[in-house]
């Protein structure tokens, strides 16, 4: 995940993008750093316009002429909705720009802006913002990122917005979702389960990879007896293989 000071995301991103190269892999990066609604200013103390859009450079600048899978501010356009009509053209705006920046200094980069998951918006509002938020020139968008909604539902999701979009790819976050959701809890839900392994072989034209974008036992935050946000979490992480391995036996 990366959401910090520039310093910080240069040396990250530098070493993520160095160990992918020896180990002769590409790496999945999440840009998440995003303005907060009605403030228009980033928790990392980047503000929007501008100084945001330097942000975004001072990754590409890692990145280079190096390949990798970029997911583009998780919740960035399910939350715009939420945003007073000034504040989301902002919103939008940014996202334009951290796109363009990304496809011109990192070409070959494979971008993917996050549309949120089934049970959150419409597709059709969901894709007029894409649009306006320049999914023209990503490669595609991504769906259920840190969330736990069923494969089957996501795709479906997927693919109405795809057809609303001109054909665009997306990606599907599986870390979480071998169970589906648990009501309405977003935060450490408890009783979920591992999903789909990552893989570019999803059986589906149109669905480029299943990956594990939020990793299995990273905790959501304090809520429901989890550790600090981002921290991993040995005890769910071994519920939720448990979960994963039960459901797998009772399919049998």
């Amino acid at each position: 995940i990366i959401g910090d000071d520039v310093p910080y995301v240069v040396s990250r991103t530098s070493s993520v993008m160095s160990r992918a190269g020896q180990e002769g892999k590409i790496p999945l990066l999440v840009l998440y750093n995003i303005p907060d609604h009605n403030t228009l200013k980033y928790w990392s103390g980047v503000e929007a316009g501008e100084n945001y859009r330097a942000w975004v450079r001072s990754v590409t600048e890692a990145i280079g002429q190096g390949e990798a899978w970029i997911v583009l501010e998780p919740d960035s356009i399910g939350l715009a909705s939420n945003l007073s009509p000034q504040d989301r053209t902002v919103r939008l705006a940014d996202l334009k720009s951290a796109i363009l920046i990304l496809k011109e200094k990192a070409p070959k980069a494979r971008i993917y802006l996050d549309a949120g998951h089934s049970n959150w918006r419409p597709t059709q509002s969901v894709a007029a913002l894409l649009k306006d938020a320049g999914i023209e020139h990503a490669h595609g968008f991504s769906v259920n990122v840190s969330n736990y909604q069923l494969l089957s539902d996501e795709i479906e999701y997927g693919r109405a917005l795809s057809e609303q979009l001109g054909g665009k790819h997306f990606v599907v976050d599986t870390s979480r979702n071998g169970n589906g959701p648990h009501k309405t809890e977003w935060c450490n839900a408890p009783g979920v389960a591992i999903g789909k392994a990552p893989t570019t072989k999803t059986g589906y034209s149109f669905i480029d990879a299943f990956l594990w974008v939020k990793l299995p036992g990273e905790s959501d935050g304090p809520c429901n007896g989890g550790v600090p946000t981002g921290k991993f979490w040995t005890e769910r992480a071994l519920e939720m293989i448990r979960a994963s391995l039960a459901g797998q036996a009772g399919v049998q």
